[in-house]
């Protein structure tokens, strides 16, 4: 079986990291892979080790965000048409790869694209009102182009069935596992200039995005002055100016210790998630998260806000009430006094399902 995917640059990191564990997990189905990925315009290849082929483009990068933009109106990708010779013929994931029905057939092709979440709906007030109309076309765009939609979470599953009721017949759900690498517990994590201990620091790998709340997490925390939190990421929220200046104030003015470590490499991510206290999400709104799934994988015990599609996606770990300010200063300490008490998740039939899902999309193709 054929399958292609296309990365565009530039790419967020979630994203990026999404369609990694797509490819391990497709890589522990039954099915005979072909795999190939097509870079435009990326600097450098996955950093995963499975067999594949790759091949690398560079375009204008205004020529490539046009064409995408008169995709949504006009429901064809120019640039996808440039892409057919790699695409035809298999099996489609993820990319910006827009054509119409009689291209698709005469080139064999299936098309799944990606939903990661309704921000776009749900946050709709963090984004200017241009980017909310064209992030709506989008999602509309590639359900009339596509031939699976992959939703996360049952939760978003059946919400777009109710929004876009004519195409329920092409949402889909897959939720993502992580599978099991090896990543070991050490006495002291040595990065940049700072040495961690074991046990001794609470993590938050989160871009700073205003929904992430890291202001609520700080606030709090300085009713908890034993602990020492390590933060990584950008921590700034390029659609909200004034919240990114209030995060830096706060992280400065903090009377807890605070390590900023920035972006680090996902070796350095690893090591950090394996030997923390405890791994936090503080966040208003997710997709499906990451960091769970390797808190989960990682055996790290997991402290996340109250929301429905965190108790659908790991209902074991210890939550938080984050409404006020008091209610999640409140059921933090619960957590954390769960925390001493941990004794590991169950992981490996996680990563079964994942498989199976996966393997149940692709017999239909």
């Amino acid at each position: 079986m054929k399958i292609t995917i296309v990365i565009d640059a530039p790419h967020y990191i979630g994203g990026i990291r999404y369609i990694e564990r797509f490819i391990k997990i497709l890589s522990l189905t039954d099915q005979d892979i072909d795999l190939n990925i097509v870079y435009v315009n990326c600097k450098s290849p996955l950093n995963i080790s499975v067999p594949k082929k790759e091949f690398f483009f560079k375009i204008p990068s205004i020529l490539y965000r046009l064409d995408r933009l008169m995709a949504r109106f006009l429901g064809i990708s120019f640039f996808s048409i440039f892409l057919l010779k790699y695409v035809k013929n298999g099996n489609v994931f993820f990319s910006d790869i827009f054509l119409p029905k009689f291209l698709k057939k005469h080139y064999n092709i299936k098309l799944v694209h990606w939903f990661p979440d309704f921000q776009v709906y749900d946050l709709e007030h963090l984004f200017p009102k241009n980017k909310v109309i064209s992030r709506k076309l989008y999602i509309l765009l590639q359900l009339r182009t596509c031939d699976y939609l992959l939703t996360q979470s049952k939760t978003d599953l059946e919400r777009m069935k109710i929004l876009y009721p004519a195409f329920k017949d092409k949402i889909v759900k897959w939720s993502f596992a992580e599978p099991k690498f090896d990543v070991p517990e050490i006495d002291t994590v040595k990065i940049k200039e700072f040495n961690l201990p074991r046990g001794g620091f609470l993590m938050y790998p989160h871009q700073g995005w205003a929904h992430k709340n890291h202001l609520l997490l700080i606030n709090i925390l300085q009713s908890f002055p034993s602990e020492r939190l390590v933060l990584t990421g950008r921590l700034s929220d390029p659609r909200n100016d004034k919240y990114s200046k209030d995060l830096q104030d706060a992280i400065s003015k903090s009377k807890i210790e605070i390590i900023n470590l920035g972006l680090v490499d996902s070796e350095e991510l690893n090591l950090l998630m394996k030997n923390a206290k405890a791994i936090l999400n503080f966040s208003s709104y997710e997709g499906w998260s990451s960091c769970v799934e390797e808190g989960i994988m990682f055996g790290t015990p997991l402290i996340l806000s109250d929301l429905p599609i965190h108790r659908e996606q790991f209902g074991d770990a210890s939550f938080i009430d984050i409404s006020t300010e008091e209610s999640a200063k409140k059921t933090f300490a619960k957590a954390l006094s769960e925390v001493e008490g941990f004794k590991g998740y169950c992981h490996g039939q996680r990563v079964m399902n994942s498989v199976k899902d996966l393997n149940d999309i692709l017999v239909t193709l």
